[in-house]
């Protein structure tokens, strides 16, 4: 490490570097397109940055009671609507946001939310592209036939679309 870098600005490397990866290269999230963050630890604030640094329209943040200051951050750092997933049901504030269409992009961040995840999707939480395929990224893979990418440190790349999503009618 150069000792001209600061050593808190160091500490964002792998949660910055990540958010971009998992964003853009993973995510392919494209100018214009909308995108929900699930949840509001360094990873995902570093997602809500690198979305909207990549052009993002609508931006969701989703987080938890008592991530309040969490949430707060997301909203400085380009979150157009923050949800407290403990106070209200996290899918209606995003297709209400993406007028009824689901967000391009969800990111899961979250630990142990997959299941959540993948009945929010039957839910409409996720727009369908013309293949009928929806991006999801997850932070672990626990529900077969319902993750597209699972989030990988420093190999986000070595993801693989899963049939199974097509099969997952809204």
């Amino acid at each position: 490490m150069p000792s001209s870098l600061d050593a808190d600005l160091a500490t964002l490397f792998i949660p910055v570097s990540n958010g971009l990866s998992w964003v853009r290269s993973a995510g392919r999230l494209s100018p214009g397109e909308s995108a929900a963050v699930i949840g509001v630890g360094q990873h995902g604030l570093a997602c809500v940055a690198a979305a909207r640094r990549c052009g993002s329209g609508t931006l969701v943040a989703v987080g938890r009671a008592g991530d309040q200051a969490r949430l707060d951050a997301a909203v400085k750092l380009g979150a157009d609507v923050i949800v407290d997933a403990d106070r209200e049901d996290w899918v209606a504030p995003v297709l209400a946001a993406t007028d009824g269409l689901g967000a391009d992009l969800l990111v899961d961040t979250a630990p142990g939310a997959t299941d959540i995840l993948a009945g929010a999707v039957r839910r409409g939480a996720a727009r369908r592209g013309e293949d009928e395929q929806v991006r999801v990224l997850v932070n672990r893979c626990r529900h077969r036939g319902a993750i597209v990418c699972e989030l990988a440190a420093g190999n986000a790349w070595a993801c693989s679309p899963c049939p199974g999503w097509r099969a997952t009618a809204a």
